[in-house]
């Protein structure tokens, strides 16, 4: 046989050899990472790569290699290279596209998810994870259609059409959000997710006994359902039924988003039961944001008659606040858990806590709740007081929530609040926290007389900010941290809520066992504020007037003569 010939069959079998040696280890990798073994999976792959090094299998697993051991950057730029050797395998792209999510590269993970459409358009689960990532970048409408997709070429779906109510919720679309989780409960009857979200989508529309129902099954279906547990919890409080409310309020720790919290706060000594420790400190910290830190210090009272020694961790720009109103034994500042025990702190408490302690029903309310609580700077009042005073009555005034979950449903567009504005002899003050000249800008659109003070920063100087509300006549805000200082501060403050508002409001009502001094505007339809600020505006007129006439009565009585007859006029409203 001729020589050519016989090298090329040898290098037939030599290749041959060469290809099924590779796809052995291939094979071997395969179980390897099944199996978690990153290391082997490591060195099979890479002994691929050094005869191949374009081979995309190898170069798939290394990347799901790097993800797994936590280098996000080389699994990228390892599943960038089997996609290049393999562009039209639709399992690269998935993984490329996820690991840049998880990177929270949102943007190229959404520019990859096309290529997957482009490559698979008859694929559900392609518009589903798109419709996720949709979701993420704030593109609520692009994630519908993502998932309305989904369900069009795979009507079955259940996650799917739980996730598609759920944007149609924040879409303002309840109704449609409800009807669809009717239907996925008629076929698909035991979801404790979907009940949940059932549940929800009638507490926005105020129709709570429904919601109730709901998120009370969902709790039977899996009754270690941390949300549903939530938003039981959360209606017990808002119905005023405290002792079980507080209960279910301890299930927060259980929520994702608070995770890590508790992580970060993990004391080893014990939670503290309002019991006198005769050595060290107790420990109380903040958790959530600076209103509900301001709304949950009105307890601390209470707490200091237990004859404690108490630290408190809580906003450094509290500080000033709390050393002027509280008991001048008490220590502020941050300890970590692995210092408490060098600090003598011997038991702790997040401050959340503290009502499971000491408001347990209407009538610890009514006994132990103190009006004005915090402290602001008698000296800065005084001197704000005296800048403000012109003869107008003077209003603070708040308009947006800068909470992530309730913003849209808090806040309430300057144009809105313009008919409030029209009350003659009223000074207005800004006491809305952001970029001042954001917010000038707005009000300048808006054509409403606010007046910035730019020597008040909320932001930044919360004893400042304390020491103006202090020294305004009245205060009108949405629910912010505005209203909680307002109240801790014993300042007379008119809070308007939309239809549902948090916990804290309460089902109905004007008044809140919070903060004595707060009178309450609530919608009665959904997304409805006219009629809200039209009432604000009569009762805002009628406290112009009163305030007036406080005003006049005084010099009237001294130059009026008793033998004169004359009388004090009264103002009719």
């Amino acid at each position: 046989m001729d020589q050519s010939w016989e090298r090329g069959i040898a290098g037939c079998a030599q290749n041959r050899a060469v290809q099924e040696t590779r796809a052995s280890l291939l094979e071997e990798a395969h179980y390897a990472l099944l199996a978690h073994n990153l290391e082997k999976t490591k060195e099979l792959c890479l002994r691929v790569l050094a005869e191949d090094a374009c081979q995309p299998r190898a170069l798939h697993m290394l990347g799901v290699v790097c993800v797994e051991a936590g280098r996000l950057d080389g699994a990228v730029f390892m599943l960038r290279r089997a996609v290049a050797a393999a562009p039209k395998e639709p399992k690269h792209l998935y993984r490329l596209a996820h690991t840049l999510y998880i990177q929270k590269k949102l943007d190229e993970a959404a520019e990859v998810f096309g290529q997957v459409i482009a490559l698979e358009p008859e694929r559900p689960l392609a518009y589903s994870a798109l419709g996720i990532l949709r979701r993420d970048q704030g593109r609520p409408s692009e994630a519908i259609a993502c998932f309305e997709q989904a369900l069009h070429l795979d009507p079955t779906l259940c996650e799917e059409r739980v996730n598609l109510g759920a944007l149609l919720q924040q879409a303002g679309r309840h109704q449609e959000a409800i009807a669809l989780y009717r239907r996925l409960l008629d076929e698909v009857p035991d979801q404790a997710e979907t009940y949940s979200n059932l549940g929800a989508a009638y507490e926005t529309l105020g129709q709570w006994n429904e919601a109730w129902k709901c998120y009370r099954r969902a709790l039977d279906l899996k009754p270690d359902f941390a949300n549903a547990r939530w938003n039981v919890a959360a209606q017990q409080l808002m119905r005023g039924q405290w002792r079980e409310g507080w209960q279910g309020y301890e299930g927060r720790w259980h929520l994702e988003e608070n995770a890590g919290i508790l992580q970060k706060n993990s004391y080893r000594c014990p939670l503290w039961q309002g019991e006198t420790r005769r050595e060290g400190r107790v420990l109380l910290w903040a958790e959530q944001g600076i209103g509900d830190e301001m709304q949950f210090l009105g307890l601390l009272p209470e707490a200091l008659r237990t004859g404690n020694r108490f630290m408190i961790d809580c906003d450094p720009r509290l500080k000033p606040l709390l050393r002027r109103s509280f008991a001048p034994e008490l220590e502020l500042g941050r300890v970590a858990p692995e210092e408490a025990e060098r600090h003598g702190v011997v038991a702790h408490l997040p401050l959340g806590s503290l009502p499971r302690l000491y408001r347990n029903s209407n009538e610890a309310f009514a006994r132990n709740t103190v009006t004005g609580y915090l402290k602001a700077d008698a000296a800065l009042v005084a001197e704000l007081r005296g800048r403000y005073d012109d003869g107008r009555r003077t209003v603070g005034i708040a308009w947006h929530s800068g909470n992530k979950n309730s913003s849209q449903r808090r806040s309430i567009a300057l144009e809105q609040l313009r008919p409030l504005f029209a009350v003659p002899g009223l000074r207005w003050i800004n006491l809305q926290y952001g970029n001042r000249a954001e917010l000038q800008q707005q009000a300048h659109q808006a054509g409403v007389p606010i007046e910035f003070d730019a020597t008040v920063d909320p932001m930044v100087d919360m004893d400042g900010f304390a020491a103006q509300v202090a020294a305004l006549d009245l205060v009108v805000t949405i629910d912010n941290s505005t209203v909680h200082m307002a109240g801790a501060l014993g300042k007379s403050a008119w809070l308007l809520l939309p239809l549902v508002p948090d916990w804290r409001w309460m089902l109905g009502g004007n008044r809140s066992p919070w903060y004595p001094t707060l009178r309450l505007f609530r919608q009665r339809e959904l997304d409805c504020w006219p009629p809200v600020i039209e009432r604000v505006g009569v009762a805002l007129e009628h406290w112009r007037q009163t305030q007036t006439q406080r005003m006049r009565m005084p010099a009237l009585r001294k130059g009026a003569s008793a033998a004169s007859g004359a009388e004090v006029p009264v103002i009719s409203i």
